[in-house]
Protein backbone atom coordinates (compact mmCIF):
# COMPACT_ATOMS: atom_id res chain seq x y z
CA UNK A 1 0.00 0.00 0.00
CA UNK A 2 1.36 3.35 -0.57
CA UNK A 3 1.65 6.20 1.87
CA UNK A 4 1.80 9.05 -0.78
CA UNK A 5 -1.42 9.58 -0.89
CA UNK A 6 -2.32 9.38 3.02
CA UNK A 7 -1.96 11.50 6.02
CA UNK A 8 -3.65 10.50 9.19
CA UNK A 9 -2.62 11.57 12.51
CA UNK A 10 -4.26 10.10 15.55
CA UNK A 11 -2.22 12.12 18.09
CA UNK A 12 -0.32 15.65 17.70
CA UNK A 13 2.75 15.49 19.62
CA UNK A 14 3.36 19.78 19.41
CA UNK A 15 1.29 19.03 22.96
CA UNK A 16 1.93 16.51 25.76
CA UNK A 17 -0.63 13.84 25.77
CA UNK A 18 1.67 11.18 26.57
CA UNK A 19 0.71 9.61 30.50
CA UNK A 20 3.51 7.82 30.31
CA UNK A 21 6.15 5.72 28.87
CA UNK A 22 3.65 2.81 27.86
CA UNK A 23 1.31 4.92 26.24
CA UNK A 24 1.72 5.07 22.00
CA UNK A 25 1.50 7.69 19.04
CA UNK A 26 0.34 6.49 16.05
CA UNK A 27 1.17 8.79 12.92
CA UNK A 28 1.00 7.41 8.95
CA UNK A 29 3.58 10.59 7.49
CA UNK A 30 3.53 10.86 4.05
CA UNK A 31 6.48 8.86 1.79
CA UNK A 32 6.96 7.17 -1.50
CA UNK A 33 5.68 3.80 -1.05
CA UNK A 34 7.76 3.15 2.24
CA UNK A 35 5.70 2.69 5.46
CA UNK A 36 6.64 5.56 8.07
CA UNK A 37 8.16 4.23 11.09
CA UNK A 38 6.19 4.95 13.89
CA UNK A 39 8.37 6.68 16.94
CA UNK A 40 6.52 7.45 20.27
CA UNK A 41 7.39 11.18 21.54
CA UNK A 42 9.92 10.06 24.41
CA UNK A 43 12.92 8.06 24.30
CA UNK A 44 12.07 4.44 25.11
CA UNK A 45 14.83 1.77 26.45
CA UNK A 46 16.11 0.90 22.67
CA UNK A 47 17.32 4.27 22.35
CA UNK A 48 19.04 4.70 25.63
CA UNK A 49 20.74 1.09 24.53
CA UNK A 50 21.83 2.68 21.05
CA UNK A 51 23.01 5.55 22.96
CA UNK A 52 25.54 3.37 24.51
CA UNK A 53 26.88 2.03 20.97
CA UNK A 54 27.74 5.75 20.02
CA UNK A 55 30.58 6.36 17.63
CA UNK A 56 33.40 8.29 18.34
CA UNK A 57 32.39 11.12 16.00
CA UNK A 58 28.77 10.77 16.82
CA UNK A 59 30.09 11.63 20.84
CA UNK A 60 32.72 14.18 19.98
CA UNK A 61 32.72 17.28 22.22
CA UNK A 62 31.35 14.44 25.06
CA UNK A 63 31.66 16.83 28.41
CA UNK A 64 35.81 16.82 28.78
CA UNK A 65 35.34 20.19 30.79
CA UNK A 66 32.27 18.84 32.79
CA UNK A 67 34.06 15.76 34.20
CA UNK A 68 37.00 17.62 35.09
CA UNK A 69 35.14 19.23 37.90
CA UNK A 70 32.20 17.06 38.66
CA UNK A 71 33.25 14.00 40.60
CA UNK A 72 31.83 10.62 39.45
CA UNK A 73 30.93 9.48 42.58
CA UNK A 74 28.69 12.47 43.70
CA UNK A 75 25.81 14.51 42.97
CA UNK A 76 27.35 17.53 42.60
CA UNK A 77 25.62 21.29 43.44
CA UNK A 78 26.39 23.16 40.11
CA UNK A 79 26.55 26.64 39.40
CA UNK A 80 23.26 27.98 37.39
CA UNK A 81 22.75 31.41 37.31
CA UNK A 82 18.94 31.88 36.86
CA UNK A 83 16.30 33.38 38.76
CA UNK A 84 13.90 31.07 40.47
CA UNK A 85 10.95 31.51 37.89
CA UNK A 86 12.96 30.38 34.81
CA UNK A 87 13.84 26.84 37.31
CA UNK A 88 12.31 23.46 36.76
CA UNK A 89 10.41 22.45 39.76
CA UNK A 90 11.64 19.18 41.53
CA UNK A 91 14.55 19.02 39.22
CA UNK A 92 12.34 17.59 36.82
CA UNK A 93 12.10 18.48 32.84
CA UNK A 94 9.17 17.02 31.36
CA UNK A 95 9.79 16.78 27.60
CA UNK A 96 8.18 15.33 24.08
CA UNK A 97 10.51 14.22 21.38
CA UNK A 98 9.89 14.59 17.56
CA UNK A 99 8.81 12.34 15.56
CA UNK A 100 11.30 13.76 12.80
CA UNK A 101 14.64 12.57 14.43
CA UNK A 102 15.46 9.20 13.23
CA UNK A 103 16.93 5.74 15.66
CA UNK A 104 20.42 7.21 15.26
CA UNK A 105 19.12 10.58 16.38
CA UNK A 106 17.27 9.93 18.89
CA UNK A 107 20.20 7.25 20.66
CA UNK A 108 22.09 10.76 20.25
CA UNK A 109 19.50 12.47 22.45
CA UNK A 110 19.58 9.61 24.76
CA UNK A 111 22.71 9.61 25.76
CA UNK A 112 22.80 13.32 26.29
CA UNK A 113 20.48 13.03 28.70
CA UNK A 114 22.00 10.08 30.33
CA UNK A 115 25.30 12.80 30.75
CA UNK A 116 22.83 14.89 32.30
CA UNK A 117 20.94 12.68 34.68
CA UNK A 118 24.50 10.67 35.88
CA UNK A 119 26.17 13.63 37.37
CA UNK A 120 23.16 15.80 38.17
CA UNK A 121 19.54 15.18 40.27
CA UNK A 122 17.96 16.60 37.05
CA UNK A 123 15.92 14.12 35.39
CA UNK A 124 14.18 14.49 32.10
CA UNK A 125 10.29 12.31 31.99
CA UNK A 126 8.34 11.73 29.07
CA UNK A 127 5.09 15.09 29.70
CA UNK A 128 1.94 14.14 30.33
CA UNK A 129 -1.41 15.79 29.69
CA UNK A 130 -0.95 17.59 33.10
CA UNK A 131 2.69 19.15 32.55
CA UNK A 132 1.57 22.94 31.03
CA UNK A 133 5.58 23.31 31.02
CA UNK A 134 7.72 21.23 28.72
CA UNK A 135 10.21 20.69 26.49
CA UNK A 136 10.00 19.85 22.62
CA UNK A 137 12.81 18.66 21.30
CA UNK A 138 12.68 19.07 17.60
CA UNK A 139 14.88 19.20 14.31
CA UNK A 140 12.34 21.92 12.90
CA UNK A 141 10.33 24.26 14.78
CA UNK A 142 9.33 26.27 11.55
CA UNK A 143 11.93 29.17 11.70
CA UNK A 144 15.01 29.50 9.37
CA UNK A 145 16.70 30.00 13.35
CA UNK A 146 19.57 27.20 14.29
CA UNK A 147 20.67 25.12 16.83
CA UNK A 148 19.13 27.23 20.01
CA UNK A 149 17.56 26.78 23.43
CA UNK A 150 16.21 29.52 25.66
CA UNK A 151 17.72 29.38 29.14
CA UNK A 152 15.77 27.98 32.01
CA UNK A 153 11.67 26.83 32.00
CA UNK A 154 10.05 29.73 29.53
CA UNK A 155 6.70 28.25 30.42
CA UNK A 156 4.44 26.40 27.98
CA UNK A 157 5.86 24.41 24.89
CA UNK A 158 9.67 25.05 24.46
CA UNK A 159 11.86 24.44 21.81
CA UNK A 160 14.87 22.55 22.22
CA UNK A 161 15.44 22.73 18.09
CA UNK A 162 18.68 20.90 16.97
CA UNK A 163 18.97 19.26 13.24
CA UNK A 164 21.66 16.64 11.39
CA UNK A 165 24.11 16.88 10.63
CA UNK A 166 25.73 20.32 11.84
CA UNK A 167 24.18 20.00 15.66
CA UNK A 168 23.46 16.27 16.09
CA UNK A 169 26.26 15.18 18.42
CA UNK A 170 26.47 14.26 22.12
CA UNK A 171 28.22 17.50 23.24
CA UNK A 172 26.26 19.81 21.22
CA UNK A 173 22.96 18.33 22.49
CA UNK A 174 24.56 18.16 26.15
CA UNK A 175 25.08 21.87 26.00
CA UNK A 176 21.59 23.19 24.48
CA UNK A 177 20.10 21.12 27.57
CA UNK A 178 22.24 22.77 29.74
CA UNK A 179 20.41 25.69 28.58
CA UNK A 180 17.34 24.75 28.98
CA UNK A 181 18.13 23.08 32.42
CA UNK A 182 18.63 26.94 33.28
CA UNK A 183 22.75 26.97 32.48
CA UNK A 184 24.04 30.32 31.12
CA UNK A 185 28.06 30.28 29.51
CA UNK A 186 29.76 31.46 31.94
CA UNK A 187 31.78 34.63 30.02
CA UNK A 188 28.15 35.89 29.79
CA UNK A 189 27.49 35.72 33.65
CA UNK A 190 27.04 39.72 35.49
CA UNK A 191 30.41 39.52 37.28
CA UNK A 192 32.30 37.82 34.97
CA UNK A 193 34.80 41.46 34.59
CA UNK A 194 35.37 40.45 38.18
CA UNK A 195 37.18 37.36 37.02
CA UNK A 196 38.20 37.91 32.92
CA UNK A 197 39.12 41.00 30.63
CA UNK A 198 37.55 40.93 27.63
CA UNK A 199 39.54 41.94 24.46
CA UNK A 200 36.66 44.03 23.06
CA UNK A 201 38.94 44.64 19.84
CA UNK A 202 38.62 41.56 18.94
CA UNK A 203 35.07 40.83 18.67
CA UNK A 204 32.83 41.67 16.01
CA UNK A 205 30.60 44.37 17.19
CA UNK A 206 27.65 43.02 16.39
CA UNK A 207 28.11 40.43 18.23
CA UNK A 208 29.23 41.91 21.77
CA UNK A 209 27.40 41.65 24.84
Amino acid sequence: MRMDSVVFQLSNISSPSISNEHSALITFTRCNSIPSVLRPPYLTDEDFERGKALTFEERRFKWTDFREYLPSNSKTRANVWIAQKYKWPNARVPYVISSLYNNDERAIIAESIREWESKTCIRFVPASSQDRDYLELTPNDGTNNYCYSYVGRQGGRQFVKMYAPTCMSVGQYVHELGHAIGFGHEHQRPDRDNYVEIKWENIDPKLEF
